[in-house]
């Protein structure tokens, strides 16, 4: 994985939330190591804007341009962003997550459910 050790570190620390949650298995583990290089992306593009400011001067004519980092740190926070979905990471995605019946939680046949479904006794 690219992004060192704090990299490494994100990727533990959700790798644990996730299993919990039943979100990760070998097929989800790439689009977790894509959210950690994200990160560690975001996070380095964050410390330079904020050492360095939001907006740099040409040395040649005094004239005032935004910082290239904002453009790393908005296409990681993308990245992030899609990353975060595909794995139920945001309040929507998880509620869809959430949303998919297996066979060991089968619909209850009594209640709304059974009016909405349309079954029948």
């Amino acid at each position: 994985m690219r992004g060192g050790r704090p990299a490494k570190d994100e990727f533990r620390r959700l790798a644990k939330e996730l299993v919990k949650l039943g979100h990760l298995s070998a097929l989800q583990r790439e689009c977790l190591v894509q959210y950690c290089e994200a990160f560690c992306i975001a996070r380095d593009a964050l410390d330079k804007i904020t050492d360095e400011g939001v907006t740099l001067e040409n040395a040649e004519n005094g004239n005032q341009y935004m910082h290239p980092a904002l453009s790393a740190y908005s296409l990681a926070l993308g990245v992030m962003e899609r990353q975060a979905k595909s794995l139920g990471m945001t309040p929507l995605s998880l509620q869809s997550i959430k949303s998919v019946r297996t066979t060991k939680n089968p619909p209850k046949s009594d209640g709304p459910s059974k009016y909405l479904t349309g079954e029948d006794d």
